[in-house]
């Protein structure tokens, strides 16, 4: 083996070595739960909101730096919008060693709840204070998980009661290409499969949703789209091409042999028809 090569071995040894001995120094004598204070307000100023970490916090390095936090609660003027069960934060080790803004590459949270609520007056329980955009950087973020997810919206304003229970989402190979908020969709790209158990709104119900998403250059393909609906099974895809001046939108779907009384019953109080029905579009 030539010089060059032994030196690049070596350093690369040495490396790894000071890596796990910063690795094990934490593991052994740094107790993270010290942290918990600091991290609550760094998070509170953050997202604009008050985020309290009742659970004990963790630290892991297989396979990769990992951050686990249990039992988060964020809340508005006193009104809890999210709890999360568990959340585990990848991170990466150099940039937080060399003190620059924390990089994080990959999220997943585990029974996740959220409730929003819109008043009487259009107000809703969320963002009333601004937040102060603290240095995390999340263009290094290319995975996001969520299990055992709901999501309860109730609109005080219309009367309207929306609710999804046992959702999931896998999200991956997620890239940006630029950071403007309003160029978002079209500089993405992501693959995702998504799933909700039941979603309702008011009296309409929407269960077993299966979906497979891919989104490139400001092009998004939900394909295939699966659900039950009227006590039939339906299928089809979406394609949205968010890349010129205005979106443009393909849909592609049919729901064969549904019960059309069952349909028409979220119209209407009286019976118009009963029977099986095919629909495509």
């Amino acid at each position: 083996m030539s010089t060059t090569g032994k030196i690049i071995l070596f350093s690369m040894g040495t490396l790894s070595g000071l890596l796990l001995m910063a690795a094990l120094f934490l593991i052994f004598f740094v107790d993270i739960n010290t942290y918990k204070t600091e991290l609550e307000a760094t998070a509170s100023s953050t997202l604009g909101m008050d985020v309290k970490v009742d659970g004990r916090l963790g630290i892991g390095f297989y396979p990769a730096l990992r951050v686990t936090l249990g039992d988060v609660h964020l809340r508005n003027q006193g009104v809890e919008v999210t709890f999360v069960k568990q959340v585990r934060l990848g991170l990466e080790l150099i940039p937080m060693l060399q003190q620059q803004a924390i990089h994080i590459h990959s999220v997943t949270l585990k029974q996740l709840k959220i409730s929003i609520e819109r008043d009487a007056a259009g107000n809703f329980n969320f963002n009333k204070h601004k937040a102060s955009g603290a240095s995390v950087a999340l263009k290094k973020l290319t995975a996001v998980s969520l299990s055992d997810a709901t999501l309860v919206y109730t609109d005080k304003q219309s009367g309207d009661l929306f609710e999804s229970s046992d959702c999931s989402l896998d999200l991956r190979q997620m890239r940006l290409s630029g950071v403007k908020p309003s160029d978002l969709m079209k500089r993405i790209s992501f693959t995702a499969q998504f799933a909700c158990k039941e979603v309702r709104r008011n009296d309409f119900v929407v269960s077993d949703i299966k979906v497979s998403a891919k989104a490139n250059k400001g092009i998004v393909e939900f394909k295939p789209v699966t659900l039950r609906l009227f006590d039939a099974q339906g299928r089809g895809a979406i394609k949205v091409d968010l890349s010129g001046a205005a979106p443009l939108y393909h849909v592609d779907y049919s729901l064969r042999q549904f019960q059309i009384e069952k349909f028409f019953k979220t119209q209407v109080t009286q019976k118009v028809a009963e029977g099986l029905m095919d629909f495509s579009v």
